[in-house]
């Protein structure tokens, strides 16, 4: 079966959170239901974008960017926040990871960012993570 990579909308948020609960937290990510809820809450008041990828009908990708104020506060140090996004999560199903669907996913978030006026993205990874690492 092919993997279609799409914008995620509000009735994704339920599904987004299943993939986040199950296949975020690695060696590398720490990530606490509270936090998941957070990003989950932005994306729904339209605070963040995200793109899926998909497969038969199920979510086995996402990625998601935050702007501005909900984004780390050091992000200030190398660019106006209002003018940058931040990666705030890119998840592959464990089945799924290095077919390359965190970089279709984060090209197509960066292009929803553009749509916003934003003119660049930030991400923070691990050195140790060559997975992300190939990504970015």
């Amino acid at each position: 079966m092919s993997i279609v990579t799409r914008p995620a909308s509000e009735s994704d948020i339920a599904a987004i959170k299943v993939l986040l609960d199950e296949h975020a937290p690695n060696e590398w990510n720490y990530i606490t239901p509270e936090t998941t809820g957070r990003v989950l809450e932005l994306l729904q008041n339209g605070r963040a974008v995200a793109s899926l990828s998909i497969e038969n009908e199920m979510i086995v990708g996402a990625c998601l960017l935050t702007f501005g104020e909900d984004m780390p506060a050091d992000l200030q140090n190398y660019a106006a926040r209002d003018d940058i996004a931040y990666a705030q999560e890119v998840v592959v199903h464990r089945e799924h990871v290095g077919k390359g669907l965190g970089s279709l996913m984060l090209e197509e978030s960066i292009r929803q960012a553009g749509a916003r006026g934003i003119s660049a993205v930030y991400a923070k990874r691990h050195d140790e993570n060559r997975v992300s690492a190939g990504m970015m």
